[in-house]
């Protein structure tokens, strides 16, 4: 097996993901077309039947952020980022 799939298999949404864009693609620059992985989403409220819904924003878990490659990190949604930049700092220190 390559090891971009490798990378990739680490996220538990990759046996029914379909999204063309993930963070964990190595090669996510040479992937066209839309739709992009829910990490890569910022968060986004609407109100349906009444109700306030949130959509995107989720933060990605640690063990994913460890494996994203660093050409990628940019495209994460905010609250993934600060994670990263979190554990970064923790791993600087500690």
């Amino acid at each position: 097996m390559n090891q971009n799939v490798d990378n990739m298999k680490k996220c538990p949404s990759f046996e029914r993901c379909s999204v063309n864009h993930c963070p964990l693609d190595c090669e996510m620059s040479k992937r066209y077309g839309s739709g992009n992985c829910k990490y890569m989403t910022e968060a986004k409220a609407a109100k349906i039947a009444g109700n306030n819904v949130v959509f995107g924003g989720k933060t990605m878990p640690d063990e994913m952020l460890k494996v994203v490659p660093e050409s990628n990190i940019s495209s994460l949604n905010t609250p993934s980022r600060k994670r990263l930049k979190d554990l970064i700092s923790h791993s600087v220190k500690g």
